[in-house]
């Protein structure tokens, strides 16, 4: 059965979790130019290919946490997502821009919070 041995608070943290993945994979394939553009600067392989698998990894993640399907699987799949999109897009130390930099370091370590946070959910 769905949600089988697990509390109020780790069923909640799956459905907070997969949602903010549901939502922010939503938001993307809104605007899929935007990310596109910056897989683009960063002279990225196949870039469109790439876009929609992460988005992809975000939809199918998102919804197994939510929904306690293979949701141990599911939160592999966002820790590998979320691994991979701060090596590309979160690389602070490259960034000259002064006022982008502090951005760019919070958003990196952010993610870490995030994949440990989803870790726990393993």
């Amino acid at each position: 059965m769905f949600f089988e041995n697990k509390d109020v608070l780790e069923i909640t943290a799956q459905f907070v979790m997969g949602g903010f993945f549901i939502i922010q994979a939503t938001k993307n394939a809104m605007k899929p130019d935007m990310v596109f553009g910056r897989l683009q600067t960063y002279k990225f392989p196949a870039p469109k290919a790439v876009m929609w698998f992460g988005i992809l990894m975000m939809y199918t993640g998102g919804a197994l946490l939510m929904t306690d399907v293979y949701a141990d699987f599911g939160a592999a799949i966002l820790i590998i997502f979320t691994f991979m999109a701060t090596l590309i897009f979160q690389r602070w130390w490259t960034v000259e821009d002064p006022v982008r930099r502090p951005y760019n370091y919070l958003m990196f370590f952010y993610n870490i919070f995030i994949m440990a946070a989803l870790l726990l959910l393993i």
